[in-house]
């Protein structure tokens, strides 16, 4: 089958920006591996400020509301996100923390 040229490179086109995307997605799971979630407010005290972070709506799922709150950390460039509590947490505080805090 013999196709234009126009929708062949429109095809490639495509493929490309797919494969971006998903090197994208992976890239911001590795980020957000690296977000340190604390409820302890001495280990951010030496630490920049640099956004407040909010969960959505979710129902007792703890880990789905933490990757929302690290993948917020993440595109507010911060690395650690201090919460009043591990259990409860549907916001916290973003920081930027040099050197990071050590994953727990």
């Amino acid at each position: 089958m013999n196709h234009p040229k126009s929708t062949r490179s429109l095809g490639a086109a495509s493929l490309v920006f797919a494969a971006v995307g998903l090197a994208a997605c992976g890239s911001i799971r590795t980020q957000m591996n690296e977000v340190v979630i604390t409820a302890i407010p001495n280990e951010t005290a030496a630490c920049t400020y640099a956004g407040f972070v909010a969960v959505d709506s979710v129902e007792g799922l703890k880990n789905v509301g933490m990757d929302q709150l690290r993948a917020q950390a993440v595109r507010l460039k911060a690395n650690t996100v201090l919460v009043s509590s591990y259990s409860a947490s549907r916001d916290g505080k973003a920081f930027v923390c040099d050197p990071p805090l050590k994953p727990r």
